[in-house]
């Protein structure tokens, strides 16, 4: 049976930049698509549901649509179904967002379904604008972790994204979500030593036992299977530089 971490980190979605897009990405996508456009969401962040109009979210997890998801109104709502399957028109949406959601997909040739699909979907002249979760070309290392435990310069938010970069460079780009746990662990037996709040830590237990995995390319790795996609970078948040967004047009 496929266990997800999404029920347990619905509980605490909000912890702020990078995890969640800020105003900067916010302020980038209003100025590339007009607010009365048609746009689709693959997942139900809220930030996307508060800066657009007319939105349509789909996303496979109920607790995400229960505890995450603002809310249906007039026209804004959200699908329990997966983007794999989910049936939609083509050539609809103006716009098609994600705010990681390819890094969620567990091998290559669902990201490439994925993609296809949304070419589909998207209208003519549309864009399809993801932000992507990397890993940076100099490998994250064990030592550069325990020197961030000991000394942080990033926030909690940011520091645990390294633990599966770190694992992505060691092992190859799709990190089982258990392995990044047990890791984690392995490297900080002690978690009293560390400098952070037993409420932060406990955001690991998310991935205990979890049977599903997650996408850290690096750059060269999303061109090699996505070539017609572009970088832009966007925002000043603690690393930002491996938060890019990727757009891809029709």
């Amino acid at each position: 049976m496929t266990k997800s971490q999404w029920e347990e980190r619905s509980k605490n979605w909000n912890s702020g930049p990078p995890l969640v897009p800020n105003h900067e990405v916010i302020d980038y996508l209003k100025s590339q698509i007009d607010n009365d456009s048609d746009v689709l969401v693959l997942g139900v962040t809220q930030q996307f549901h508060q800066a657009f109009e007319n939105v349509t979210a789909v996303d496979r997890e109920p607790a995400m649509i229960e505890r995450v998801w603002l809310g249906d109104t007039d026209t804004k709502h959200a699908i329990l179904d997966n983007w794999l399957t989910v049936d939609l028109p083509d050539n609809n949406f103006d716009a098609i967002l994600g705010d990681g959601s390819l890094n969620m997909l567990v091998n290559s040739k669902e990201i490439q379904t994925v993609v296809d699909r949304c070419r589909e979907w998207l209208a003519p002249n549309g864009k399809f604008i993801c932000r992507m979760f990397i890993r940076p070309d100099q490998p994250i290392t064990r030592e550069y972790l325990l020197e961030q435990a000991a000394n942080p310069t990033i926030s909690w938010t940011a520091f645990r994204r390294f633990v599966p970069m770190l694992l992505a460079h060691e092992q190859g780009a799709f990190v089982p979500w258990a392995k990044t746990y047990n890791f984690f662990n392995e490297l900080f037996p002690d978690k009293s030593k560390l400098p952070f709040t037993a409420e932060q830590l406990s955001r690991m237990d998310a991935y205990k036992d979890v049977t599903t995995s997650t996408w850290f390319p690096t750059r060269k790795e999303i061109l090699d299977l996505l070539p017609d996609a572009e970088f832009v970078d966007v925002g000043t948040y603690d690393i930002a530089e491996l938060f890019p967004l990727i757009v891809i047009k029709k």
